[in-house]
């Protein structure tokens, strides 16, 4: 059984993509970009066109943020410009993430829940934003899907997502009772490191009244 809704509409007027048009010496930055590295990212950059979102095994960081960021990006250059070869890029990346969403909605690479993290859908989100039309566009989905989604990215059994690093102890210098920078070749005891959980900003400021931003293992 699903749902139709509509989106709720914007609060204050928005104009279509594209209805801006840069000129001058901005329209010719912007063409720069899409004629120069950027505008050809999608065709040859793993980090975008082997992506995980895309089917890929390619992140730079377990935030899977990097093809999310391209997108934010390439949507506002595609429709400014009118470009029709950046607007099938991005078609193209959307259309591929939209049909391989997970069971309850979600969207992105990730398969458990301990993965979960809101911040690289809310770069997709931005770039979706540019384009949405509230009147045409209708939202579908299982009533499972709104019940469920938020759990397993606020429940206190799922930690968001997480580096797992190597700790040394360290003498940290002082300067007049405040701490000083920190020293650039510490002297540490190899034999006596531990394991330790660091959430990212980007997860940690979503979940610290749950989540501790480091712990050891």
């Amino acid at each position: 059984m699903s749902n139709r809704r509509e989106l709720v509409k914007f609060k204050f007027d928005t104009l279509p993509p594209g209805a801006v048009r840069p000129t001058g010496w901005l329209k010719d930055q912007l063409q720069l970009s899409a004629d120069g590295l950027a505008g050809h990212l999608f065709e040859f950059y793993r980090y975008v066109s082997r992506s995980t979102w895309l089917g890929g095994d390619w992140e730079y960081s377990e935030l899977n943020e990097a093809s999310p960021y391209w997108f934010n990006y390439i949507v506002p250059l595609a429709w400014s410009l009118d470009d029709a070869k950046l607007k099938s890029q991005a078609k193209s990346y959307l259309d591929y993430v939209l049909d391989h969403q997970a069971e309850d909605g979600w969207l992105g690479p990730e398969t458990t829940r301990q993965t979960r993290g809101l911040w690289a859908r809310s770069l997709l989100l931005f770039g979706l934003t540019y384009a949405i039309d509230p009147d045409s566009i209708i939202v579908k989905t299982s009533t499972s899907s709104i019940e469920n989604l938020p759990n397993p990215i606020f429940a206190r059994d799922a930690p968001p997502v997480f580096l797992t690093v190597d700790a040394w102890k360290i003498t940290w210098p002082t300067d007049e009772d405040t701490a000083a920078w920190p020293p650039i070749d510490p002297v540490v005891d190899k034999d006596k490191n531990e394991k330790i959980k660091l959430v990212p900003f980007g997860s940690a400021k979503l979940h610290i009244a749950q989540f501790p931003v480091a712990k050891p293992q």
